[in-house]
């Protein structure tokens, strides 16, 4: 796939509303996504992570201190 054919593959399951397909799509294809795509892709997953994490931690806190 061309990466105008990978972006608007992309587009078309964004359009769609299917979060999974898109997920799916973007784990079968990351090797063939531009670089910068994969870049930007890897930052978003890092920082949804950091900050699910530190979500995780306040509701902790908030659950010991009985709030």
């Amino acid at each position: 796939m061309t990466r105008e054919e990978l972006l608007a593959e992309i587009d078309t399951l964004v359009a769609a509303g299917d979060e999974k397909a898109v997920e799916r799509f973007l784990i079968d294809h990351y090797e063939d996504l531009p670089k910068d795509v994969q870049g930007s892709l890897l930052l978003t997953a890092y920082t949804q992570a950091l900050e699910k994490e530190a979500d995780e931690a306040r509701i902790l806190q908030f659950q010991e201190e009985g709030i």
